[in-house]
């Protein structure tokens, strides 16, 4: 069975797939993202995102951000599985 739930992201309808809502009791690892982490992301970016409705991030732009981006991406993992990222981005010239 399938759990899906429809959220408002911006005013735009979002369906959040049931891989989300597995159980996440039990501790959760931050870490920073390397280039190791581009195949696990690719696959979780595409159970997470419709690629009909929605633009999904490249395992290009994944690697670009891990690289040299202007920002940094932080996994989450639950026994060692990935569970989530955040993309933070840094403008140039802003204060630290």
């Amino acid at each position: 069975m399938h759990v899906n739930k429809q959220i408002s992201v911006n005013g735009r309808a979002v369906v959040l797939r049931d891989t989300i809502f597995k159980s996440l009791q039990g501790p959760i690892t931050l870490s920073i993202a390397g280039h190791d982490d581009v195949a696990p992301l690719t696959i979780l970016e595409s159970r997470t995102f419709d690629s009909a409705r929605y633009d999904q991030m490249s395992p290009e732009s994944m690697l670009h951000m891990i690289r040299r981006g202007n920002g940094v991406m932080i996994l989450a993992r639950k026994g060692g599985q990935l569970m989530g990222y955040a993309l933070v981005l840094f403008r140039k010239n802003s204060r630290k």
